[in-house]
């Protein structure tokens, strides 16, 4: 067990490495952490069943999505109120 948990963490930061290097080298902005999600459930998948949380997987990018979307309302409504608020001198 102890060698299949290193050959899978090897596995995962190869994996992190590879494609952040790769978006690198065409110019996309990426995170390392979808790209080590993406890795562990693919791990999780060659293990089976039992290693491999589908609804985990879907409540996280949903997470992310939602993480973006409140990140940019939340920009929005700040620059308004720093924009649009009364002043004393305008």
């Amino acid at each position: 067990m102890f060698d299949f948990v290193l050959s899978a963490g090897f596995c995962v930061e190869l994996c992190v490495a590879s494609v952040v290097i790769l978006a690198s080298r065409f110019n996309i902005p990426m995170s390392s952490t979808p790209a080590t999600v993406g890795a562990v459930a693919g791990v999780g998948l060659f293990e089976g069943r039992t290693g491999f949380n589908g609804m985990l997987l879907v409540k996280m990018i949903s997470g992310w999505i939602l993480t973006v979307i409140a990140s940019v309302t939340l920009t929005c409504l700040f620059m308004a109120q720093g924009l649009y608020s009364p002043s004393k001198n305008g």
